[in-house]
């Protein structure tokens, strides 16, 4: 009784805690205390009174320090304008919460160096933000998005060493930081790139690394007066050829983006021919044998 006097819920006197502190050793448990109200009911009256009343204070006490904290961690007020609620009940900073939705939270080191390794993997982007076949996010889109702009020369790397070429392209045309964009540019001139000179067996060279790096042949020509375009005009050097195809393949899927190229999004039709020279489409090919003398 001394101790429900005292203020003590029922809870904190079986458990000996407080505020998850030790407060003295737990006594009896809720069975005994009910049943030596029953056998002393005078007692239990007062007890039971008591116990409902303490309760309702602890409920009070609990979360405390947190519901008398006037400011947030970065020093905005809790006013009513600034104070939204979760759905658990907790309240939150409206402004921080809106600088975060802007700029995302600070990446740890350890996540920088998870996320490095992984696009050396070739994992993308959408690979490391989010949980895919029982593999763990390895942290926010917002929070990667924030470190790239705080670390320009990080966004470069990913750019770099994108092993996906829709997800290099999808880098580069974001635009997250304007300069590392601006680098990637096939069509502007870079002062740090000497003039191209045209050298015999330039088109054979450009030609062969086109088919090392397995561009449809449909489009290597094509693929060909780009690459020469982006030469003359120093956007790219003679040794960025080979690691800047993905791009020049993906700005001229960008540009002709109704023609038909055999791929999932653009099919070829049946009617087209089997080759330029030919007069035999991919129906006859189809129904017919392959080795014929037609085709």
């Amino acid at each position: 009784m001394a101790l429900l006097e005292a203020g003590f819920s029922l809870s904190e006197i079986v458990k000996g805690l407080r505020n998850r502190k030790r407060i003295r050793p737990g006594l009896h448990t809720k069975r005994t205390f009910e049943t030596y109200c029953d056998q002393n009911p005078k007692w239990g009256v007062r007890a039971k009174a008591l116990v409902l009343a303490n309760g309702e204070a602890a409920r009070l006490r609990r979360g405390a320090p947190k519901r008398l904290t006037t400011h947030c961690n970065r020093a905005h007020l809790f006013e009513p304008s600034n104070t939204g609620m979760r759905w658990n009940g907790y309240r939150y900073c409206k402004r921080c919460d809106r600088d975060n939705q802007k700029v995302g939270p600070e990446l740890r080191p350890e996540a920088v160096e998870a996320v490095r390794l992984a696009v050396l993997n070739g994992r993308t982007i959408d690979d490391i933000t989010h949980t895919r076949n029982g593999r763990r996010a390895i942290c926010t889109f917002k929070a990667l998005k924030r470190y790239r702009i705080e670390q320009p020369e990080f966004d470069r790397f990913m750019i770099e060493n994108a092993k996906n070429r829709i997800s290099r392209a999808v880098l580069i045309k974001c635009r997250i930081v304007p300069a590392n964009a601006t680098y990637f540019r096939l069509d502007v001139t870079r002062d740090d790139i000497p003039p191209f000179e045209m050298l015999p067996g330039d088109y054979e060279w450009i030609q062969s690394i086109l088919r090392s790096k397995r561009v449809p042949f449909e489009v290597t020509d094509d693929l060909a007066q780009d690459i020469f375009v982006s030469l003359l005009s120093r956007a790219i050097s003679r040794d960025q050829v080979a690691r800047r195809v993905d791009d020049f393949l993906s700005a001229h899927y960008g540009r002709n983006a109704r023609k038909g190229y055999g791929t999932i999004q653009a099919p070829l039709s049946l009617d087209d021919p089997v080759r330029r020279d030919s007069k035999v489409t991919l129906w006859s090919k189809a129904t017919r044998r392959l080795w014929g003398d037609e085709l």
